[in-house]
């Protein structure tokens, strides 16, 4: 097969009989790699012989096998037939001839172990995590030409990318023509077919590939290239082949090819929306008139139109070419000026053609609700075709939820929002719909209804809902609100019927399906107010959640049961900070859902007692106020206080009550949610209009963190790792809402938390990294109870301890911010785990945080060595300077940390140690090196101020002799100063260090002058007597103004 060299056919063969010879030979060796890969497929038995499993090419390895397959053989040849080496080949003799070879190709790119033989890509729905075969990665991804000091790989691009991505577009393009010039009549016969069917495949397969190496980590510095296929050309093609009468048996091929472009080059197929969704008096969308022919297609129940069966393919295609859509850049309105193209306004053409696209999925899910209404889905002449109606719901929902998140709905884009909400309440009239036909039909058991259409139905067009309220399938809450359509639709009369019916047990063949649960818990979470809008809805709601709860031969259901309550109260507590009030909302807890939590306290069940702890976390401060207190008008001392709620939470957090630790480890975590609740002041105002705002005394706080410390200090002993991490932060929490307390009002002393201090300390050196971290980050706001002036005095017995664990503490964070700088600099060769690296690191950017809280306490300056106080500060220091290699937030938690250091502990350190000078010399080399803004100019700045407000003669003397060691700009650092116009007071303390001796002799003699003469200029300026001598000024008989910027 070798194309260049030696020939293997004797001296009179023609190029043609070579050209078809060698294209024999290439479907020979597709035969061969298609036995060859059958033994690595799933579905057939795995041998036990490594060798046999491989099949007879992989002991090669992918590598050789693609350089001898493609880039000797295959390439070569493709590339001959695209120059067409002089002679005029017709397109239907090149399409032939390519055939053995795309399918070699085809072989190769796709993964084997994903796709069944019998089942080709083009012919599937595409997957959401598609692989990259070892052949697929060896032709696509980046070649490695080195690995930097960091880990990072110098990668370069494979030039079989292009070649293969090219002769495969190529091949695409001869057989378009092929079909275009109408040299085939039809496509019926099976060589007539392969025209179509196996670009479609090699192209399909190329584009998968694309798109998994991608999304691997292969492709990570590479981004895929446009050019490689011609989108633009290709578009046009597909466009004119989905709309070609005589190939509609093959346009399900075509939409899925469609689907792979939009998901391999998104943003390059974004710019063909036109081709596809825009549609006007003279011009037909494809993909939107296949929905039109579609829902007339379900209206009259023929299931054999051949639009019928095109749509689930164009379902996917239209949802995923308005995925790739920016939105943002195309129609943000105010935020970006309006994009003019030929034909109008761009952001009108766009806006147009999304309402047609909200028009027809509208329209097909109304033919599926009438359908539904009519007993359609019940009816046995679906049965044939339930698998196909089952797809269609499917992706008309998929495409329904999606239009409801990603599109803009404010300013001019307003005009989607009513088209949009219809959408939701169109799917909720079909769950209403559904639920309602299945009530009716005789009785069947919980299992068969799972396998019916019209279940099936309502777990569809329910994933609208639910993602509409920015909830995902797993029934946690995104990171997104609630969508603006699906607001529209709950504050709407429409939506009446659907919260009706998830509250009413009479309308459900099983009332406690997982269904129901899970939709009423979604509504709950994003929108509770919607089941308290009336008193009625809200009873309706409680007792659905207490007949759950009490199934006692139902675990399953007790669970749902207690998700639906902490549902409720998690979406209270979202509602609280939108500041919308309805007193309803609040009094439910303690009044009516509390009392179940409490009974679940004590279930038998593992499961229960951690979902029903973990709702108390979520408890807002006036439930607390009203199990705490039953009058609080009368509560004039502890022994009016009801405990009972809080020692039965604290019971479960330890070991000798509690055998299981992760409601050991979920009770601690809700003890220190309950703490931040009860006494921080982040709800101290107004929570409704209803409560008056209630603070709870200096004697409860007292009571109550003596109570949570007794038992969290016992839990710091756990054999539990997670127990122990949560009772951290339990104490963390603790002790940061009592210091924001204090700090607003006058405070007692709080012996517990000076009690604990040592056990915490203690936790640093556990063998966990989540209980180190969360150590470090309690020790933080512990230490304000233990080392501030209020709270520390000289003549107690304990101080001696204290002190020394201070002394122990400024140590070993700092050895522990110095052990994550040697690993990420790469200074001391250690192996770690990806786990044990990343572990490290936050345990960096937590003890900057804590070294910078220990710090400044400058009461204790006194009492410690300035060498230890030093060597701190130079860990952040170095944090600072190894900023262009270590994590981000490293850098961010040191800068902070010293940027807010009292002035005290500077005026302390000055010409004692090098600290002032080491840090002047750090934030100048880090401010010229990012002379562009970046988040952490400002800070870094102030602190450089802060510093030669500081600094004195001797202290700018360190910083001119550090430079070796930490080097910076001498240059930049004189421009800084006149820039930021210094004062005279600094600029003579500078003038001082460089009329030294020993710095004399490291700078040049014209820096020296440029400082002696800026001082004086400055002097002169703020009317100041000069105490620089001006005969020791070498000025050279220039104007010291000269040396200005």
């Amino acid at each position: 097969l070798g194309c260049e060299g030696c020939s293997l056919f004797n001296a009179d063969a023609t190029n043609t009989d070579e050209i078809v010879c060698k294209a024999t030979l290439f479907s020979c060796l597709a035969k061969i790699l298609a036995i060859s890969t059958m033994n690595n497929h799933p579905s057939h038995p795995i041998p036990k012989n490594t060798r046999e499993r491989r099949g007879p090419l992989f002991p090669w390895g992918a590598e050789k096998t693609v350089n001898l397959i493609v880039k000797q053989t295959a390439l070569p040849f493709l590339e001959l037939l695209t120059k067409d080496n002089g002679t005029a080949t017709p397109v239907s003799m090149k399409v032939n001839y390519c055939c053995g070879t795309m399918e070699c190709l085809y072989l190769l790119l796709k993964d084997q172990q994903k796709w069944d033989s019998s089942f080709e890509i083009v012919d599937q729905k595409p997957t959401s995590n598609p692989q990259l075969s070892q052949h697929a990665a060896a032709i696509l991804a980046p070649l490695v030409v080195d690995v930097l000091p960091d880990g990072k790989e110098n990668q370069r691009v494979n030039p079989l990318r292009s070649r293969t991505l090219s002769a495969i577009n190529a091949f695409w393009e001869w057989s378009y023509e092929l079909v275009q010039n109408g040299k085939q009549s039809s496509i019926k016969s099976i060589d007539q077919a392969m025209n179509v069917v196996m670009p479609c495949q090699c192209l399909a397969a190329a584009l998968n590939a694309v798109r998994a190496a991608r999304r691997g980590k292969a492709q990570n510095n590479q981004n895929a290239n446009a050019s490689e296929i011609d989108i633009s050309t290709v578009s046009r093609q597909l466009q004119s082949m989905i709309q070609n009468e005589e190939l509609q048996s093959c346009r399900p091929k075509f939409l899925n090819l469609l689907t792979l472009l939009c998901l391999a080059y998104p943003s390059a197929s974004a710019g063909q929306w036109h081709l596809f969704l825009e549609q006007s008096v003279v011009k037909v969308s494809p993909l939107l008139s296949i929905l039109d022919e579609g829902t007339s297609a379900i209206g009259s129940e023929n299931f054999e139109h051949k639009s019928w069966i095109a749509l689930p393919s164009a379902l996917r295609a239209t949802s995923t070419l308005v995925t790739a859509m920016p939105f943002t850049l195309w129609i943000s309105g105010e935020a970006r000026p309006s994009m003019r193209m030929s034909g109008g306004n761009f952001s009108s053409r766009v806006r147009n053609a999304l309402l047609d696209v909200l028009n027809c999925t509208l329209n097909l899910m109304t033919a599926i609700k009438d359908r539904i209404s009519f007993g359609w889905l019940s009816n046995e002449t679906i049965s044939s075709h339930a698998h196909s109606m089952e797809i269609v719901m499917i992706e008309v929902s998929q495409i329904a939820g999606k239009l409801c998140t990603i599109l803009p709905f404010y300013g001019e884009n307003s005009v989607l929002l009513q088209p949009a909400s219809r959408l939701v309440q169109c799917a909720g009239d079909i769950f209403v719909e559904s639920t309602k036909m299945i009530v009716s039909k005789p009785l069947i058991t919980e299992h068969e209804l799972e396998h019916t259409l019209l279940y099936k139905g309502i777990s569809s067009f329910s994933n609208v809902i639910t993602e509409s309220l920015g909830v995902d399938s797993s029934n946690t809450v995104k990171v997104t609100t609630c969508s603006a359509p699906a607001e529209k639709w709950l504050s709407d009369a429409s939506s009446y019927d659907f919260i009706g019916l998830l509250l009413t047990d009479s309308c459900w063949k099983f009332p406690s399906s997982k269904n129901r649960i899970d939709m009423l818990s979604s509504v709950a979470k994003r929108s509770p107010w919607t089941l308290a809008r009336e008193p009625f809805n809200l009873a309706s709601f409680c007792h659905v959640c207490a007949v759950q709860c009490r199934s006692q031969n139902d675990v399953d259901s007790r669970i749902l049961g207690l998700k639906l309550i902490e549902s409720f109260i998690l979406g209270r507590k979202s509602f609280l900070a939108n500041r919308i009030s309805n007193s309803m909302v609040f009094s439910v807890v303690p009044e009516t859902l509390c009392p179940i939590l409490l009974a679940a306290l004590e279930d038998h069940v593992a499961a229960i007692r951690s979902c029903a702890v973990s709702s108390f976390g979520s408890f807002l401060k006036h439930d607390w106020v009203d199990l705490f207190l039953s009058d609080a008008d009368s509560v004039k001392g502890q022994h009016s206080i009801y405990w009972e709620p809080l020692e039965c939470i604290l019971s479960l957090c330890a070991a000798n009550e509690e055998e299981k630790a992760n409601v050991r480890s979920s009770s601690c975590k809700a003890v220190g949610d309950i703490c931040t609740a009860c006494i921080g002041d982040t709800f101290r105002e107004k929570e409704d209009d209803t409560h008056e705002d209630v603070s709870f005394s200096d004697d409860f706080v007292l009571a109550f963190t003596c109570k949570i410390c007794e038992v969290m200090i016992n839990a710091l002993t756990d054999e539990n790792a997670s127990v122990r991490s949560m009772a951290l932060h339990a104490i963390g929490n603790t002790a940061l809402a009592l210091k924001e307390r204090c700090h607003e009002r006058s405070a007692p002393q709080f012996p517990s938390m000076k009690h604990l201090f040592p056990s915490v300390c203690a936790c640093l050196g556990d063998k966990d990294e989540k209980v180190v971290a969360n150590a470090i980050r309690s020790i933080s706001h512990i230490a304000y109870f233990v080392y501030c002036p209020e709270y520390f005095s000289e003549i107690e017995n304990s101080t001696l301890a204290a002190l020394h664990v201070y002394r122990s503490l400024l140590s070993d964070l700092s050895e522990i911010i110095k052990f994550a700088l040697e690993d990420a600099a790469g200074e001391i060769p250690r192996e770690l785990t990806w786990k044990q690296r990343n572990g490290a690191k936050k345990h960096a950017w937590g003890s900057c945080t804590t070294l910078g809280m220990l710090l400044s306490f400058s009461n204790l300056l006194p009492y410690i060595d300035d060498s230890l106080a030093e060597s701190a500060l130079s860990s952040l220091f170095r944090c600072i300077q190894l900023s262009n290699v270590i994590n981000e937030k490293i850098v961010a938690a040191a800068i902070k940390a010293l940027e807010k250091l009292p002035i005290t502990l500077w005026h302390h350190l000055s010409c004692k140690c090098d600290s002032i000078g080491r840090g002047l010399a750090t934030c100048f080399g880090f401010l010229q090196e990012r002379k562009s803004k970046t988040p952490h100019n400002h800070d870094v700045e102030s602190l450089a101020n802060l510093l030669l407000i500081s600094a004195k003669r001797t202290d700018f003397c360190s910083l001119f002799l550090i430079r070796e060691s930490v080097p910076f700009s001498v240059e930049y650092f004189y421009q800084w100063l006149v820039t930021h116009d210094i004062e005279a007071g600094v600029l003579e303390e500078i003038a001082d260090a460089v009329s030294s001796q020993k710095v004399e002799q490291i700078l040049d003699v014209s820096v020296v002058q440029m400082f002696l003469s800026r001082t004086i200029q400055q002097n002169r300026r703020q009317g100041s007597p000069c105490k620089v001598k001006i005969a020791s000024v070498p000025l050279d008989g220039n104007d010291e103004e000269g040396d200005e910027l």
